[in-house]
């Protein structure tokens, strides 16, 4: 009975390190079908990634329409409508430079105000470029999808699609954005716009020789655009401007140009500055977009203009002497963080300017710089170390004008700030630091 029992056992034993065995192997089966599923090349890891991506790619897009949409809306019935390239550029949205013929690499933080996970490569790979192509019409895009489709082969769909664009195409162009991915394959995303003819970096509305520029960069309307008053006087939103002739800019057929965009780049050369009295006393000019390629705002470059409101791009250092002075109907400006002079009566006599903030940036603020800006309510001073304030920097000689109020980071500052830079009978420091 012992021995029966014993073969019994022996025998369990066998049988169970068999069974033991083959669970094993089951398992090790079953471990390799589920790497695949999760790893493998179309696994589950591969399809979450592929979907964040689309993701990714439908909101980028997604906004860079809606920046489009905004443009046409403001621009439709002025120069430069289509010119959304230049639009982009003059934003920062893409780099000034192309990354290859017509290409130019999308800057996603400036364009969200966040970085995506995607997009943060070096080019050709990980990053988003907008090309300027041959358009895609309605007809050829049936044809490509029959070919491949957008959502399962996006790079095939954008080899025929660049195919059949370059047949059905009739000198239209499309600004189309596009993902590099890891391997620099190019993914087709979507149409942004679609534009007659050829777009480039200039206002596609001017005429070609509208604007010049200097060797070293800076640029101004050709003289024979602008036109002169031969009263000597104009008016800006009730205030009369007596300072001998004013300009008008015109376009070929005489007409006024009321809102104009710079652009980056004239007959090849960057554009760096905005010329000395560029815009001299052109009464009619109520706005103008100035390109991050700009360094320097020039003497007098826009004094006396009709201007509404400008935002200076966060390239600019230098605004030299007089260069908004009396733009008397200006009510709104951006100084960036970028600026560090602000030259002699800069900003003088802009009389519906209501708020300014000087950033910390700005090492010398120019005599008379803000003089008789006599509507300034409020002035915000970024700067916990004094800046160099130039005398009268914000003098006020009229008796309507409103008071203003000055803030500060700290006492240190606001001691600077003393009389000699101010009109203490139309001005007060405020005591409430660190605003």
């Amino acid at each position: 009975m012992k021995k029966s029992k014993g073969k019994n056992l022996s025998s369990q034993k066998g049988i169970t390190l068999i069974a033991l065995v083959i669970t094993i192997i089951i398992l090790i089966i079953l471990a390799g079908i589920s790497i695949r599923l999760v790893l493998g090349e179309d696994g589950i890891v591969q399809k979450v990634q592929q979907a964040a991506l689309k993701t990714e790619m439908a909101t980028l897009y997604e906004d860079l329409q809606q920046k489009v949409l905004t443009q046409y809306v403001e621009y439709q019935t002025n120069q430069g409508s289509n010119d959304y390239l230049n639009f982009f550029i003059t934003k920062g949205y893409v780099a000034e430079e192309p990354v290859e013929e017509n290409a130019y690499m999308v800057n996603v933080e400036t364009v969200l105000g966040r970085n995506l996970k995607s997009g943060n490569g070096t080019y050709p790979k990980d990053v988003y470029v907008i090309k300027v192509e041959d358009a895609v019409q309605e007809g050829a895009i049936q044809e490509v999808a029959s070919i491949a489709s957008l959502n399962n082969d996006s790079n095939n769909f954008y080899k025929a699609s660049t195919q059949v664009a370059a047949e059905n195409s009739n000198g239209k162009k499309n600004l189309s954005l596009y993902y590099y991915d890891e391997k620099g394959t190019a993914i087709y995303v979507g149409i942004l716009a679609t534009t007659s003819g050829t777009v480039n970096t200039e206002i596609s509305a001017v005429p070609s020789d509208f604007w010049q520029i200097t060797e070293d960069g800076a640029v101004s309307v050709n003289s024979k655009y602008i036109s002169s008053s031969s009263n000597g006087y104009g008016y800006s939103y009730g205030y009369m401007t007596s300072y001998g002739y004013n300009h008008d800019i015109v376009d070929e057929n005489g007409d006024s140009i009321t809102e104009i965009v710079i652009p980056s780049q004239v007959n090849g050369i960057k554009v760096t500055s905005i010329g000395e009295s560029a815009f001299y006393r052109c009464i009619y000019l109520r706005s103008v977009t100035i390109p991050n390629s700009v360094t320097t705002i020039k003497k007098s470059a826009f004094d006396g203009c009709g201007l509404l409101n400008v935002t200076i791009p966060n390239s600019v250092t230098t605004i030299e002497d007089s260069a908004f002075s009396a733009c008397m109907s200006l009510s709104n400006v951006t100084i960036p963080n970028s600026v560090t002079i602000i030259g002699n009566s800069a900003f003088k006599n802009c009389q519906h300017l209501t708020t300014i903030t000087i950033p910390s940036s700005v090492t010398t603020i120019g005599d008379y710089a803000f003089c008789d800006c006599i509507y300034l309510e409020t002035v915000y001073f970024e700067h916990t170390e004094e800046p160099s304030f130039g005398s009268n920097c914000f003098l006020k000689n009229y008796s309507y004008t409103t008071r203003t109020t000055f803030y500060f980071k700290n006492s240190i500052v606001a001691n600077a700030f003393t009389t000699d830079n101010y009109s203490e009978s139309f001005g007060q420091k405020s005591i409430d630091y660190d605003w």
